[in-house]
Parts: C-alpha cells; sequence; structure tokens
C-alpha cells in the first residue's frame, strides 16, 4: 500500500511538473500584433513595394508558410496635401490585392515577395501630368493557418493565425543614400554623398517628375525610374572614382526654365556644392531626359564651360 502511495505520489508529482514546464510555450497572445515592414525598389518604371518582411520576435518561429498563407490589401490615395481635383484621372489611386510570388523564412523572419509590375508608391495624374507619392495603406490577413513554434522549434500551436500591423513606411536601400535638400526660392534637389572623390554629376529628371502645386515634394525625381539612383550605384561609382550626385526637382517644368529663371537658379546651386563638398571644378557632368535633357543643353548654351561632359 505504501509502494502504490509513494507510486502515485511520484505521478502526480510529474504531471505537475509537466504542466507547469509547458503552460508558458502555450501561453500565446491571441491580440498580439506582429509587425510587418514594407521594401521598395526604384525600377526603370518608377518605386514599387518589392516585399515585406513579418518579424515574430525572438521567442516564436513559423512553419508552414506558402504563397496562399496571406491575403495582401493595398489602398492608395491621393494625398491631401497635394489638392487634386476630384476628377482628375489618378492611375494608382486605387484598391487592389498584392499577387505573392515567393516566401522565405528565416529565424523569427517571413519575408514575402510581390509581383513588382504591381505595387508603385506614386500615382500619375493625367491632366497634371505629374508623377506624386501616393498615401497607401497595407492591411495584411493570415487566410491560412501555420504551425507556431518557440525558438527552439517546439511546437506551441498547430493551427495558428496571427494578426499583423503595418505602419506603412517603406525602406529602400538606393533611396536611403540620398538627402533631401530643400532651398527656399531656389530650386530642390536630392544630394548623394560619395564621401571620396572629387566629381560630380548634375540629373535633371523628366517632365513626369517636376513639383505638382508647390508641394515641395522634392522625391518624385528619385522615385519616378532609375534616373537618379543609377548614378549611386556600385557600378557607376567605380567608374567615375567616386562622385557626389545632385538630382534638381522642377519647382513645375523645366519648359519655362528661361521664364522662371531657372538656369541662373541652378547655376548658383552647383557653385555652392562645389565650393562646399570639395567638388574639382573640371569634373562636373550633367545628364538629363526628356524634359530634362532640354534642360541639360539650354544649362550647356548659358554655361558652356561648367561641365566636363554632358549624357542627353
Amino acid at each position: 500500500m505504501k509502494k502504490m502511495k509513494k507510486l502515485f505520489t511520484v505521478i502526480v508529482s510529474l504531471a505537475l511538473a509537466i504542466s507547469t514546464y509547458c503552460t508558458p510555450l502555450f501561453a500565446v497572445e491571441s491580440n498580439e500584433s506582429y509587425p510587418v515592414q514594407l521594401y521598395g525598389e526604384v525600377t526603370d518604371a518608377g518605386q514599387v513595394i518589392s516585399k515585406m518582411v513579418i518579424d515574430y520576435g525572438e521567442t516564436h518561429k513559423v512553419r508552414g508558410v506558402t504563397t496562399e498563407t496571406f491575403k495582401v490589401h493595398v489602398n492608395g490615395t491621393n494625398p491631401e496635401e497635394y489638392n487634386v481635383p476630384e476628377n482628375e484621372m489618378s492611375y494608382n489611386a486605387k484598391e487592389y490585392d498584392r499577387k505573392i510570388v515567393k516566401v522565405e523564412t528565416e529565424g523569427q523572419y517571413v519575408t514575402v515577395y510581390f509581383d513588382m509590375s504591381e505595387g508603385s508608391t506614386l500615382t500619375y495624374l493625367q491632366t497634371g501630368g505629374r508623377n506624386i507619392p501616393l498615401d497607401l495603406e497595407y492591411t495584411i490577413t493570415q487566410i491560412n493557418p501555420l504551425t507556431l513554434t518557440s525558438a527552439d522549434g517546439r511546437e506551441l500551436d498547430t493551427n495558428w493565425i496571427g494578426n499583423y500591423t503595418c505602419d506603412n513606411t517603406v525602406k529602400d536601400e538606393e533611396t536611403s543614400k540620398f538627402q533631401s535638400i530643400i532651398v527656399d526660392g531656389g530650386i530642390n534637389y536630392q544630394y548623394y554623398d560619395a564621401s571620396k572623390g572629387d566629381s560630380l554629376v548634375v540629373w535633371f529628371h523628366g517632365n513626369g517628375e517636376g513639383d505638382y502645386h508647390s508641394s515641395n515634394n522634392n522625391v518624385a525625381q528619385m522615385l519616378g525610374n532609375r534616373g537618379t539612383v543609377a548614378w549611386a550605384t556600385d557600378e557607376a561609382q567605380n567608374i567615375f572614382g567616386g562622385a557626389d550626385v545632385m538630382a534638381f526637382q522642377a519647382p513645375d517644368t523645366w519648359y519655362y526654365a528661361q521664364r522662371d529663371g531657372l538656369l541662373e537658379k541652378a547655376y548658383n546651386e552647383i557653385q555652392e556644392v562645389i565650393k562646399t563638398k570639395g567638388i574639382d571644378p573640371d569634373k562636373v557632368y550633367v545628364s538629363g531626359c526628356s524634359a530634362g535633357g532640354y534642360m541639360t543643353t539650354r544649362m550647356l548654351i548659358a554655361y558652356p564651360d561648367l561641365f566636363k561632359a554632358a549624357m542627353i
């Protein structure tokens, strides 16, 4: 009888120990929300949201993620501060679901890749003739269950549905190299400091990337195509031996350059950069496309000795 009591006591104690040990592992908060970060890439057709990364935290991992696990809904709207007319055709101001093409899991992170034929961060205004940044709202919904595990791989839930929060900020490795320079009464520009070399590349964008309604957005010329960021790539920098990049944004359009005094303003700002950034005056290059090609040509006519070479 004593042996039976001892055996019973051991079994109960063991059960309590197992219960005490396991309870924290299965105590997953159902209302916990996991952060989602958006990542962008600037393509020839403009910046797109190429992927999102979900962070499950240091204590959790997931298994069984596929391209069918999540639904990603996008609502793109015209920012109120741009005062876009209600009857204006805004091509990317719309709602749609992103097409997921690939997923990867590494530790606590899940990376979801999107079809890059959609997902623009800009919208083109048909009448206004400008690309402007969208207000983007990404909503992530898990539509198929996953297996949730602890950091060391122990299963916590084999039929788990999580909640997700996206703050809609966009990280872009290439655009983060540039600094926005706002010039009161002048021409705004994006600036890349190569931190080596003494050359300068001046870039004039096409007509679609000019400012809209004096918003001073100073990003459309960087996001509209690769015209700005391409000069800061390793390939371009190796060719120039290190070169700073100065990408202007027209206050309206380069076609009004003479009327609006933009030639002189651009010249003065270039001279200021040469002075403050230690640029060799004999190593200043200029390039532009479309309306920016027009502005480049006008600058060459007005200041024939300013540039070492031009690419139009």
